[in-house]
């Protein structure tokens, strides 16, 4: 019945009516239910529209072969491409049966919170406030919940809601700098941050980075030389190395930003996701003088559908961050953050963060193990949070042969040159541990080990 109808869409004329459903049911000898979720996806297709006491009509002929249409006039219009997404392109992979996709940074289904997310959607969808205009700022509700989190003297009229993290850094980069600035980040660092700031046409600057974070002196150098504004650090378990701020750096990277009198946008990406116990408050807690931008996300920590984060600003900065969104997307729906603002108020919340939280430790030390078993040339340390692993190979590996040899056993990995800005003579690869359970990281764990003695040459 299916393949009759879209041949008919096909090949008839606009305006023709389809036969009826009692039609449809005596041909195939099929339920009305069937045709109508067979009718309902044509009309979702555009194919048909249907007309209640009168009956389905063809809207128009669907193109048979898109191959026919030539697209190549706007090669001339858009001009030489950016090429700049390949940090993101994971994000739009399907997972194929049998492949471990340890390049996935959000945690499998099993530790969202989907449950709470839910219930409260289906509370929430009744209110008529869900459905209405908000203030393109945020519902003050919700405003006020993570105002709290930071403490005095935080409060909502501080807090920005925006479509996701990577939103507020598009937001950023585009009201915060002009387009030839100098935007100073982390090495290695998020390739998010390199994309969002390369289209708004900002000229990404190293500075390089250790175990306990961004050097304050080297990054005094860069913002003298470079005449940069604007920085963006991840203080809480950096995206790719998990590396942590150190108190001392804390105060000094402050110190710095005063003396130079630049923004300090601080993503926090995984707030929730200490591991190893807390890891202190954000930056942001410590700056007087307004110099500090916190973004604060729920996708890691919720679902990756929840879209919401928290932009925290003061004066000037703010106000042109709000009128931004306010011209990018009015505001955000408030279904979403009303859902969110209950969710954060549930009890369920913190049981959930608990569970996430031991589920995470359990992966990370499951994958710890493994890799030094299966894989015992290749070096790490253990993140205090955060879901992924900064792994180190071997001298003389070369990272993208690697990865491409652990794609072919059916494990995706993110290479080191994905989030480097400058060259390394030390490969590395990302490995996330939310994506799957601790039985399937040791089957990875073990295709990683022969991959690696493949590419080196050498036999266990």
């Amino acid at each position: 019945m299916d393949t009759f109808l879209r041949h008919a869409c096909s090949t008839g004329r606009p305006g023709d009516r389809l036969p009826s459903v009692r039609d449809l049911q005596q041909r195939f000898s099929v339920s009305p239910v069937t045709v109508q979720r067979v009718v309902r996806q044509l009309v979702m297709e555009g194919r048909a529209i249907t007309r209640p006491g009168d009956g389905t009509f063809i809207t128009r002929p669907a193109i048979s072969d898109a191959g026919d249409v030539d697209h190549s006039w706007q090669i001339a219009v858009l001009g030489r491409s950016p090429q700049v997404a390949a940090g993101l392109e994971h994000l739009a992979h399907e997972r194929s049966s049998g492949t471990i996709a340890l390049d996935n940074a959000f945690p499998d289904p099993t530790l969202q919170a989907h449950e709470l997310l839910a219930k409260a959607t289906v509370r929430c969808a009744r209110r008529p406030d869900a459905w209405d205009r908000c203030p393109p700022q945020g519902i003050p509700l919700l405003r006020e919940m993570f105002a709290a989190e930071l403490g005095h003297p935080f409060t909502a009229a501080d807090v920005l809601i925006t479509p996701g993290a990577q939103a507020a850094l598009d937001s950023i980069f585009r009201v915060l700098a002009r387009p030839g600035d100098p935007v100073v980040l982390e090495d290695p660092c998020y390739p998010g941050a390199v994309v969002a700031s390369t289209l708004c046409g900002l000229v990404p600057t190293p500075v390089p980075t250790d175990e306990h974070g961004i050097l304050p002196d080297a990054l005094a150098d860069v913002l003298d030389r470079s005449g940069a504004r604007l920085v963006v650090l991840q203080p809480r378990h950096s995206n790719p190395t998990g590396s942590v701020l150190s108190v001392e750096r804390r105060a000094a990277v402050l110190a710095v930003a005063i003396e130079f009198g630049c923004f300090v946008v601080e993503d926090d990406w995984v707030r929730d996701l200490d591991l190893d116990g807390p890891t202190g408050p954000p930056l942001i807690a410590d700056d007087q003088q307004g110099h500090v931008i916190s973004i604060r996300s729920l996708s890691k920590a919720g679902a990756p559908g929840l879209r919401i984060a928290a932009v925290t600003a003061r004066g000037p900065a703010l106000a042109r961050l709000v009128s931004a969104r306010l011209a990018a997307d009015f505001f955000v729906a408030p279904l979403q953050q009303i859902t969110a603002a209950e969710v954060l108020a549930a009890p369920g919340w913190q049981r959930h963060l608990l569970t996430l939280r031991g589920a995470l430790v359990e992966r990370r030390d499951t994958l710890v193990s493994a890799l030094a078993e299966h894989a015992p040339t290749l070096t790490s340390t253990p993140p205090r949070g955060g879901v992924a692993l900064w792994v180190q190979l071997p001298p003389g590996i070369d990272e993208a042969t690697l990865a491409d040899e652990c794609a072919a056993r059916g494990v995706r990995v993110a290479v080191g040159a994905t989030y480097r800005l400058t060259e390394s003579s030390t490969g590395h690869l990302r490995l996330a541990f939310g994506k799957d359970d601790p039985g399937t990281l040791v089957t990875a764990a073990q295709r990683i080990g022969a991959a690696l003695r493949t590419v080196s040459g050498t036999a266990r």
